[in-house]
């Protein structure tokens, strides 16, 4: 089956060429519940009357598709009927939409919160002596839980986002629960 790429908003013209002796009585697309004849146009779409091609009994067919959208994705059938039978061909078009920029936005937004948490489990992994550079404990004696809490404060003052607000608020929580616990040093 052909495939066509397009990028959106985009006029595509959905081309075959069929051989047929005698020439076909009917010619028509077809695409979900749609069906448009030879010769007729409908909105966006318009298909073209059959033309005789160079070769003897081959006909070109068009199927215009104005103004593409991601809704235009699908396969078109190209139906072909003469007095000695029926033939179905079909075509495959994609239409590209671009990216939306709220779309790109909220993607960097979430890799720079992802990349700002696992530096924030990374210090305190190093601070918890979970995670050392050397064979022997890490000499640490601050306490995790405040430093964490620092680093989060720090985070919430430099990012002042409406979207990052419901983040912080589950932060918040966070906070909350690791106040009430009693704090810890880690172990020599």
């Amino acid at each position: 089956m052909p495939e066509i790429f397009v990028e959106s908003g985009q006029t595509v013209d959905l081309s075959m060429v069929v051989c047929a002796d005698p020439r076909p009585r009917s010619v028509a697309w077809e695409w979900g519940s749609l069906r448009l004849e030879a010769g007729n146009e409908m909105g966006k779409f318009k298909v073209d009357d059959l033309t005789q091609e160079d070769g003897e009994d081959c006909y070109l067919t068009t199927l215009h598709v104005k103004d593409t959208s991601a809704t235009d994705s699908r396969t078109y059938y190209l139906l072909v009927e003469n007095d000695k039978g029926k033939d179905t061909h079909a075509v495959q078009l994609y239409v590209n939409e671009p990216l939306q920029m709220i779309t790109l936005v909220s993607v960097a937004g979430a890799l720079l919160v992802g990349c700002l948490l696992l530096v924030c489990v990374c210090i305190y992994a190093i601070r918890a002596g979970k995670c050392c550079f050397s064979t022997k404990m890490c000499d640490s004696e601050d306490l995790v839980v405040k430093d964490l809490m620092q680093i989060i404060l720090i985070i919430q003052k430099r990012l002042k986002n409406k979207q990052m607000d419901a983040f912080f608020s589950r932060l918040n929580k966070f906070e909350q629960y690791f106040a009430s616990v009693e704090p810890f040093k880690v172990r020599k």
